[in-house]
């Protein structure tokens, strides 16, 4: 259960990482109240047991229960945003088996896949028309981020 929960958030987090330079993140709890944080630079979110911790970018540390929290999203907080005027492009083929691909892309773009439980599992720039060899990784679900753009893919 709780993999499928962790599952189901990180796709979420994934699909709401948005097409902007996002660098805030505000959590609504169950019971209204709402948290933001500060994540540029050096913050990050990573999901422990059944706990979400996130570090802001002074190095704060917050843990909080998932079954606690109700929505999750990320918002700019900066006045100018990385505007990425291609917003077609996508990951495939998806699901993948072997390799994916990236389309619309600028070339030497930086690219990450990371596993659900926040490992980096790649890091390179690609180059248009080549394809990333994801053969290696096991099935499952994986969060791929393009520059500042976040997606998922599953892996057959």
């Amino acid at each position: 259960m709780k993999k499928v929960i962790y599952s189901l958030l990180l796709m979420m987090l994934g699909c709401v990482f948005g097409a902007k330079s996002q660098n805030g993140m505000v959590i609504q709890f169950s019971d209204n109240t709402v948290q933001s944080f500060d994540l540029q630079t050096n913050g990050g979110v990573f999901f422990f047991s059944d706990t979400m911790r996130v570090i802001d970018k002074n190095g704060t540390i917050g843990n909080y229960p998932i079954s606690t929290i109700q929505k999750v999203y990320f918002e700019t907080l900066s006045s100018i945003s990385n505007i990425d005027n291609n917003e077609n492009m996508f990951v495939y083929p998806n699901p993948a088996k072997n390799y994916i691909k990236l389309a619309n892309i600028n070339n030497n773009a930086k690219v990450s896949i990371f596993s659900l439980d926040g490992k980096m599992l790649y890091n390179n720039n690609y180059q248009t028309q080549s394809q990333i060899d994801v053969s290696s990784l096991d099935k499952g679900i994986y969060v791929i981020k393009v520059n500042d753009r976040t997606f998922k893919f599953s892996k057959l």
